[in-house]
Formats: structure tokens, C-alpha cells, sequence
């Protein structure tokens, strides 16, 4: 069943995860193979970018949070700093063991366990299940089989940002909910550029699968919640993304609305993921 958190205890399992790591290496190197990756790739450095940036937006909300006394948003804060520094590249030569009990010491964890509530009450995060992720992750390589012109500059431009999502997905426990659906939103605009741009070499131009997918993917995140979603808090774009979603998926993906402004009724809508098939044996191997 698909939970619902909030972002500091995303945060705090992230961080147990690490902890969990008992490498005896310097830091860069137990970070990549607790990623799968290897240390020298761009993807290494962009998943270490990922958990800053999820650290930054969670300071950042908490900080604006005026109802809740400001000893608590100095300790979280102070909490944060102290958990952000196992990705400082200060540290990427110091022993990993010493890096990690430092920036992930109890009481820092602590703070993020207190703070899940308080923080949930204002963004909620709706986390797919792994079973979900998987289909995801196939359902994507289905999608990229089936656009056929790879020479097509806009399509391709549009294959890496979509193979990029497919990749947050499937790191989703050090990208995080509003990281990938952040990406979903890059994605959903770049399809949109693609499916204008038409030629005379390509006219009329449509993706269905494609927008099956990602109408999907966004259900499987959204919380109808009074239109109050974690994402509404991180992104400008979120009512922008709403508004075309609503407009352009195919007939029989999921029909996506708008939240309600706030002197309405929340409306409440279908989640259900419809059921797919598994992706073709021949299709893309996984980019991990």
C-alpha cells in the first residue's frame, strides 16, 4: 500500500540507510557503492546533489513554518547542517566511519523523528511502493521502445530527460518524492516542446504512451488532500503541470483535476493505477 510521510522522515530513513553503511573506505568510495555507482561518474555527483538539494528545501520549509516555536526551527536547522555534512566533499577523503557517526550522531536523528509529525501537517508525501517503482521502470523502457525516430533531435533531447526520471525512480530512496517529481514536471514541459515542434518532417507529432506513463507516475505521488500537497509547497510549477496533465493525457489514462482553492470542498480523485503488462524481455537494460 502506498504510505504517506513527509519529507523529514524521508530524510531520517535516508539517513539510517546510511548509517546502516559499515564501510571501512574513505567516504567517496563507501557513498558509490552504497549508491551503485561507480566514484567517478556524473551520476554520483548528481545523486550527492539530490540530498543537499532535499536538505536545502527541507531547512527552507521548516524555516517558514512561523506557527512552531523558533527553538525548534533553530534545532532543526542545526540538525540539518550537522546531517548535510555526510555529503560535504570536505569529507569525501576522510574515513567513511567517522564521517558518519559525526553527521549522523543520535541527536540529529533524533530531531528529524520529532519534527515527522509537525512537518507531515504541512507537506505531506505520498512515496510509491517498490512494486510500483518496478512497474514504473518498465513501463518507462516501454515507452522509450516506442519512439521510433531516435534522430529526431526534440525527441531526443526528450529520451534523456525521461531516462533521467526512470533513473530518479529507480534511486528514489536518495532522490526523494518531490526530487522525482520534480523531474516528472522537466519531463511533462520538454514532451510538451516536443509534441509542438512539428516539421514537415514530423507533423502532428504525438507521444500517447508516453503520457500514460507519466499521468501514472503523477497519480502514484499526488496527495488530494485540499489541493495541499508536498509539492505545492517545493514547486511554482505544480498548478502549471496540473492545467496541461488535465488537458492532454490520452482518454484511458487517469484523468487528472486540479485541487480545489481554498474556499472550496477538496475533491477527491480515482488513484488507482490501472493495470500493465510487463516490459518487452529485448527492451532497454537498466542504466544503473
Amino acid at each position: 500500500m502506498t504510505e504517506i510521510t513527509d519529507p523529514s522522515t524521508e530524510l531520517l530513513r535516508l539517513c539510517e540507510k546510511l548509517k546502516g553503511n559499515d564501510s571501512k573506505d574513505e567516504t567517496r568510495k563507501a557513498l558509490a557503492r552504497q549508491f551503485g555507482l561507480t566514484v567517478d561518474s556524473p551520476e554520483f555527483f548528481t545523486v550527492l546533489a539530490a540530498i543537499s538539494a532535499r536538505i536545502a528545501r527541507l531547512r527552507s520549509l521548516v524555516s517558514s513554518m512561523s506557527s512552531t516555536s523558533e527553538t525548534f526551527r533553530k534545532r532543526f536547522d542545526e540538525a540539518c547542517v550537522k546531517v548535510s555534512s555526510v555529503t560535504s566533499s570536505s569529507n569525501f577523503n576522510n574515513p567513511w566511519r567517522a564521517v558518519r557517526d559525526s553527521a549522523l550522531d543520535p541527536v540529529s536523528l533524533n530531531t528529524l523523528v520529532m519534527a515527522g509529525h509537525t512537518v507531515q501537517g504541512v507537506a505531506p508525501l505520498r512515496v510509491p511502493t517498490e512494486a510500483e517503482r518496478a512497474e514504473f521502470v518498465q513501463k518507462i523502457d516501454e515507452a522509450i521502445n516506442s519512439i521510433d525516430d531516435r534522430k529526431d533531435v526534440f525527441a531526443a533531447i526528450f529520451v534523456t530527460s525521461f531516462v533521467t526520471l526512470r533513473f530518479m525512480i529507480d534511486k528514489l530512496d536518495f532522490y526523494g518524492v518531490d526530487g522525482v517529481f520534480e523531474q516528472l514536471l522537466n519531463t511533462h514541459a520538454i514532451l510538451s516542446s516536443v509534441e509542438s515542434s512539428n516539421s514537415k518532417d514530423t507533423p502532428g507529432r504525438k507521444f500517447p504512451k508516453v503520457w500514460a506513463v507519466l499521468a501514472n507516475i503523477y497519480v502514484a505521488l499526488t496527495i488530494p488532500d485540499a489541493g495541499i500537497t508536498a509539492i505545492e509547497n517545493y514547486y511554482a510549477d505544480y498548478q502549471m503541470g496540473i492545467q496541461y496533465y488535465s488537458q492532454q493525457i490520452p482518454p484511458d489514462a487517469p484523468k487528472l483535476i486540479a485541487g480545489p482553492a481554498s474556499n472550496e470542498q477538496a475533491t477527491q480523485i480515482d488513484d488507482t493505477i490501472p493495470p500493465t503488462s510487463g516490459v518487452d524481455e529485448h527492451g532497454p537494460e537498466s542504466i544503473n
